[in-house]
């Protein structure tokens, strides 16, 4: 031991057991690379991302030789033990080596008991027959309704030539769930139970929603909107052919494209529309849409805080990743003017485009030189939907050393998987201040297929995550349930209990619609004399004048 220590072979250890492990790993990735696979069969109704080894010979090869690096190093921390006391790193040495080979030793017992997923923010279901005819419409009836046009979920094709025409009879599809635009939905019956138990908001008047998934596709989106209008299964333009109460106003969102596409047509009728996603410039313009009103606040001071921040932290060399449309553009050029203002120089800039399932194309690979640039801090503007490939592909990329600030629209808790290593792992987001909704996560915790039977989208969590069993004729769970099961028990990188942004702008949205409601019926009341007192009927058009 004393004659290791003397000699110079410390001096090249490290760069021959270097060597050694890179030369193994060149030999694998050259002959038979990793790569990712599609499993449908393995676990029924789930498709797992899976990451073939490519060689589970030079797989084997690189594990062992760690293994034999870990005994190697703790057999020589172990007989350091014997080193004089004036070599202090001798009473920490065999010590932290023991923690070394614990930690590696359980890695192993973990990493085979897992199926090699990749971290991917998809749900799918390839054997559920009744997810392919499933149209989600949740109805809850009242004397005055309010609609509420939400990305509940996307189906998507695995193999980009499959004909969208036929994907449903192939069956060659998957179909993302959006539990963060799920628990909008939450928020807007919360907002509505409340305000028809209070005595003091609209009395003698009960509230009602409806609420329709918007799948990608223009068609798609404005169809949902002529259903809802004409009551009906099929659209009926400018008919209503239902004696059910007409929707009153249209809560959209949470993306811009998706709330611009649906006001160009609710402008026609001068129809009320509140979006509940980020504040866009674009959708202020009262030529176009005279009767939209967005809830969220401005994003006026976040260019200046991510300033301020690079200032504070004497960051003047970053890059920038933004969204490629028209909110981005902007964005840009208020970052690039705030950033050179207070001396931030631009490394590079990388506008990413919107395509449905980005996240399954190899797009990727021509941008990972730019995370390879000398920019230590990455700044992110965009949401989670419209920047998934980016937000996927960084999950799979140990990238040390670099801080990430990322605006409020980004869903962290769905890409957190608890390791300590992740790439985004301390990544710094703005956020807008909202307060405390008290009895939100009450009410999350009692929603449960029996407290609301028509509501699929619950009857879908059960039947996923609690063994529930379901008929595949109307995506109902019928027995075989955990017992008091509740949405509290789902991880918390799959949904949330706590309030998002678009949530709590969505409750401000039903109670804004509310308060305009509850005025007009004081002053038809108080011009109606009592001999001639009518129903208070409500008008698109007079909700809108007073919101």
């Amino acid at each position: 031991m004393r004659y290791l220590l003397v000699s110079g072979a410390p001096n090249y250890i490290i760069a021959i057991c270097t060597l050694i492990q890179v030369i193994i790993c060149s030999v694998w990735l050259g002959t038979s690379p990793p790569s990712v696979n599609i499993d449908d069969t393995s676990e029924n109704g789930h498709i797992i991302i899976v990451c073939i080894k490519g060689s589970v010979t030079a797989f084997y090869c690189v594990l062992g030789y760690l293994a034999c690096l870990a005994q190697m190093s703790f057999t020589v921390a172990f007989f350091s033990r014997n080193l004089p006391n004036t070599f202090n790193e001798a009473k920490f040495l065999t010590f932290s080596m023991l923690l070394f080979c614990c930690v590696w030793v359980t890695f192993l017992p973990v990493y085979h008991s897992t199926k090699g997923k990749i971290p991917i923010p998809v749900w799918s279901y390839s054997s559920t027959e009744c997810l392919v005819r499933m149209h989600y419409h949740l109805n809850i009836k009242g004397n005055v309704v309010i609609v509420g046009l939400f990305p509940a979920y996307t189906a998507y094709p695995l193999n980009k030539t499959t004909d969208w025409r036929m994907a449903k009879f192939t069956r060659d599809f998957m179909i993302e769930f959006k539990l963060r635009n799920y628990q909008c939905i939450l928020a807007m019956m919360f907002a509505i139970e409340e305000i028809n138990s209070s005595p003091y908001l609209l009395p003698n008047t009960s509230l009602g929603f409806e609420v329709y998934n918007v799948p990608h596709g223009q068609r798609h989106t404005l169809a949902n909107v002529f259903v809802s209008f004409s009551g009906t299964v099929y659209a009926n333009i400018n008919y209503r052919c239902s004696r059910d109460s007409m929707p009153v106003a249209v809560l959209t969102g949470p993306s811009w494209a998706l709330s611009e596409n649906i006001g160009t047509l609710l402008d026609l009728y001068k129809f009320p529309q509140l979006t509940f996603g980020p504040f866009d410039s674009a959708l202020s313009e009262g030529r176009r849409f005279s009767s939209l009103y967005q809830v969220a606040p401005k994003d006026t001071f976040l260019t200046l805080g991510i300033g301020s921040l690079m200032v504070h932290f004497h960051w003047t060399w970053v890059g920038l990743f933004i969204i490629d449309d028209d909110k981005g553009a902007q964005i840009l050029s208020d970052l690039k003017g705030g950033l050179e203002k207070n001396g931030v120089c631009i490394a590079f800039v990388e506008m990413i485009l919107v395509s449905r399932g980005s996240f399954l194309t190899t797009s990727w690979k021509n941008q990972v030189h730019i995370l390879e640039s000398t920019a230590n801090v990455i700044i992110i503007y965009g949401d989670t939907d419209s920047l998934l490939s980016l937000i996927v592909n960084l999950k799979q990329t140990l990238l040390m050393w670099k801080v990430w600030v990322l605006n409020s629209q980004w869903d962290a808790a769905k890409f957190d998987n608890y390791f300590l290593l992740d790439a985004l792992h301390g990544a710094l987001i703005f956020s807008h201040h909202n307060e405390e909704i008290i009895n939100f996560t009450d009410f999350i915790k009692t929603a449960n297929p029996s407290k609301y039977p028509e509501d699929i989208y619950l009857h879908i969590l059960w039947h996923s995550f609690f063994n529930c069993s379901l008929l595949r004729k109307d995506c109902k769970i019928v027995d075989n349930c955990l017992p008091n099961a509740s949405l509290e028990f789902l991880p918390g990188n799959i949904f949330d209990m706590a309030m998002s942004e678009e949530s709590y702008n969505v409750y401000n949205a039903v109670y804004a619609v509310a308060h305009s409601l509850h005025e007009m019926m004081l002053n038809q009341v108080q011009f109606q004399t009592h001999e001639k007192q009518k129903e208070v009927v409500f008008f698109p058009w007079q909700v809108s004048s007073l919101l």
